[in-house]
């Protein structure tokens, strides 16, 4: 009996160690934010933070386009910690999503670049952008990107699906 109350004993005074913080969450496209929120979820969970505890230890972790977004709510979302969490998950998919849809308006088949390479990227992109994405849709974002000679190619056969249009261009 000497063990087990001495290990109740060890959980109602636990010390955690205050070296174990989080990492830093930039907000930028490359970052996963649902990852980032899983390893700041556990440090939390290691601390036994409450909501609004974790609200506050939140917007010291964050920098870059994280923290200018944080710093644009409204003061009743900054101290929620579980509305913060939703609003930070939306702000960085709708941030990925922004600049993929950029990178995919600026997308062009390089001098020496082979065609499937190029599909791969604008795959990626649509998958980025829209993992969703009806299929006229794809092909809108994809004719335009053709050389003259094979969008005609493309169009004349009149594909329905984006694997068609790249079907026909081999």
């Amino acid at each position: 009996t000497w063990l087990t109350n001495q290990s109740a004993c060890a959980t109602t005074n636990k010390q955690t160690d205050s070296r174990i913080r989080p990492r830093s969450f930039s907000g930028l496209p490359t970052k996963d934010v649902l990852a980032w929120l899983g390893h700041f979820d556990n440090v939390a969970s290691y601390h036994e933070w409450h909501d609004q505890r974790k609200a506050l230890e939140l917007r010291t972790v964050l920098e870059h386009v994280a923290i200018t977004w944080f710093i644009q709510q409204p003061e009743e979302i900054k101290l929620n910690g579980t509305y913060l969490r939703e609003q930070l998950i939306h702000f960085a998919n709708n941030n990925v999503t922004q600049i993929a849809l950029q990178q995919l308006n600026n997308l062009r088949q390089q001098a020496h670049e082979p065609w499937a390479q190029f599909v791969v990227k604008m795959k990626q992109l649509l998958l980025r952008v829209d993992p969703n994405m009806k299929e006229t849709m794809k092909l809108y974002f994809l004719l335009p990107r053709l050389g003259h000679d094979i969008y005609r190619c493309v169009r004349d056969q009149g594909p329905t699906t984006f694997q068609m249009a790249v079907q026909i261009t081999h």
